[in-house]
């Protein structure tokens, strides 16, 4: 799948290999999210997953946020409405599974 969209970005002719800083921060991203997955396996490992799913929903702050300061992108009200539904969910589950036992 990997080589077909290398062959998809050449024959579309605005493909160009990246310079020697770029090539460097791409490797950075990529082992980051490497070793961000590789800790989130294990965490899902060790833990339930109930217990970890409230951990992972940090995620869309995190992203609201560099939205916010990097791109200048400002969530309308569907959006703010959508997170408050899943933060609202995670809440409950968390409330069912451990508050109350």
């Amino acid at each position: 799948m990997g080589l077909l969209s290398f062959i998809v970005l050449i024959l579309q002719r605005n493909f160009y290999i990246p310079d020697v800083t770029s090539l460097f921060w791409l490797v950075l991203v990529g082992l980051f999210g490497l070793v961000a997955q590789v800790s989130l396996t294990q965490a899902y490992q060790m833990a339930p997953a109930s217990l970890i799913s409230c951990y992972s929903y940090l995620q869309i702050v995190f992203c609201t946020l560099l939205g916010i300061l990097l791109f200048r992108e400002f969530p309308d009200l569907f959006t703010m409405f959508g997170i408050f539904l899943i933060f609202f969910g995670g809440y409950l589950n968390y409330k069912t599974k451990y508050i109350s036992n």
